[in-house]
């Protein structure tokens, strides 16, 4: 089955928005009410920036959540990761995971089974979550449960689960984004001139492809290494880059699904500990989570941009990844 973005339209504030429509299956199986994103988030307590791909406390010991040999199927959680591990023998077929945070917040994950490893991010503190997993049926299509786990995260610090690759914000260590990160991130005195180094990068290089948009599967998975060498791509593609690159040097950053205006929408949120302004659109109170837009960067003037941004009615958030 298809699903699409839309093609480019404009708000009443002339801002050209483009769709991440991939999306709007998920926004529907997320079944969460909508969050308007606050002006600014609560203060956190990490103060330093470090140009670091792995954090030294990530300790990947798994404990089983649950387990079906015969499906292939087996969920772990890293605490030390702060994530959620899912793996599914290929004989399971289309599946969906959907995690419930404990804020309410319904996060959605279709995949199609084929042995891979699906990492998601635990966002928060810790707390209690619900993992579900749901597998497609052959004879209506429709999805149906089979498993269900509710566990305790423990504590986390709400950074660590966000500077490692996942699901849909993936990379290898010796991989282009890796790579391009060390390079932007040596050119860089603090976490918000990297930012911008990094924002600038995606908004020269890559480009909005409608007519890929059209032809994307809803449970398409961006690649940011594959990424990397093609010019354009979806809204998905521009925001999983940047936080790709984002996490690669030591900026916790999240995929952020929502809507801006009427339009399913994508955006980056990093945490980013200077205060100042980069690239004239990204502008840091220090110490706290930034909404970033690359997707607008490729089709806006910064002076739009800024305006836009700054008024976070704009922004309705569904979830993040």
């Amino acid at each position: 089955m298809k699903r699409y973005e839309s093609k480019p339209n404009r708000t009443s504030r002339g801002l050209r928005l483009k769709a991440a429509g991939i999306l709007c299956c998920l926004a529907i199986l997320a079944g969460c009410g909508n969050e308007t994103l606050p002006a600014a988030a609560a203060k956190g307590t990490r103060t330093e920036w470090t140009a670091s791909a792995e954090p030294e406390a990530a300790v990947d010991e798994r404990t089983v959540l649950f387990e079906d040999t015969e499906e292939g199927l087996k969920a772990e959680l890293a605490s030390g990761k702060g994530q959620v591990i899912v793996t599914a023998g290929e004989a399971f077929g289309d599946g969906l995971i959907q995690l419930l945070c404990p804020d309410g917040m319904r996060i959605p994950c279709p995949f199609t089974a084929a042995g891979r490893e699906v990492v998601l991010s635990l966002p928060g503190e810790g707390g209690t979550f619900r993992l579900d997993i749901l597998k497609r049926t052959e004879n209506t299509g429709k999805y149906a449960y089979v498993c269900s786990s509710s566990f305790d995260a423990g504590e986390t610090d709400g950074y660590t689960p966000f500077l490692l690759p996942s699901y849909y914000v993936n990379w290898s260590s010796d991989g282009p984004v890796a790579n391009k990160a060390a390079e932007l991130a040596a050119e860089s005195s603090s976490d918000l001139e990297f930012a911008g180094k990094v924002y600038d990068d995606i908004i020269s290089s890559y480009q909005y492809d409608e007519y890929a948009a059209s032809e994307t599967r809803a449970d398409y998975v961006p690649d940011p290494d594959a990424f990397s060498g093609e010019s354009a791509g979806i809204a998905y593609d521009l925001a999983s880059e940047m936080a790709a690159l984002l996490r690669a040097g030591g900026v916790p950053s999240r995929l952020s699904v929502g809507y801006s205006g009427d339009t399913l929408h994508v955006w980056v949120s990093a945490y980013l500990t200077k205060a100042g302004t980069v690239s004239e659109v990204i502008h840091s109170p220090g110490r706290e989570w930034v909404l970033i837009d690359p997707v607008l960067g490729t089709a806006n003037s910064p002076k739009d941009i800024q305006k836009y941004i700054r008024d976070r009615s704009n922004y309705v958030l569904l979830y993040n990844y």
